[in-house]
């Protein structure tokens, strides 16, 4: 399942200065990252900000999960937990855009400002 997302997702993260895209790989020994571009299918979208991904293992389990935008993505190996993450933030991107504010209370008005701001969709 996840080699046919990946088709349709890439992942890019900043390596340094000089390099925005390196391979998961070599994160897998690293506890935070930041996301600052997603890709699904045809879209392209870049981050406001840089987006910050705590990684983490628990019972055979790998979890990526960013508590500020209240998204966890969880999967056998830390590339497919990652792969989900950026699924779930892709959803409540498009969710919490089209969503009336009149329809939401608590902590969904917070994250639908959140949301809002967070990505741009690159023409």
């Amino acid at each position: 399942m996840f080699h046919s997302l990946k088709r349709f997702l890439r992942l890019d993260f900043k390596q340094n200065q000089r390099s925005n895209a390196t391979e998961i790989n070599y994160l897998k020994n690293k506890k935070m990252i930041y996301i600052y571009r997603l890709f699904k299918e045809n879209k392209r979208y870049l981050a406001n900000r840089p987006i910050a991904v705590k990684i983490s293992q628990d019972e055979g389990l790998f979890f990526a999960e960013n508590e500020n935008l209240n998204v966890c993505g969880t999967e056998e190996t830390s590339q497919e937990a990652l792969v989900d993450l950026y699924l779930h933030i892709l959803h409540f991107y498009n969710y919490y855009r089209e969503i009336d504010e009149e329809r939401l209370i608590g902590d969904a008005i917070r994250l639908k400002k959140l949301y809002h701001d967070l990505l741009i969709e690159e023409k």
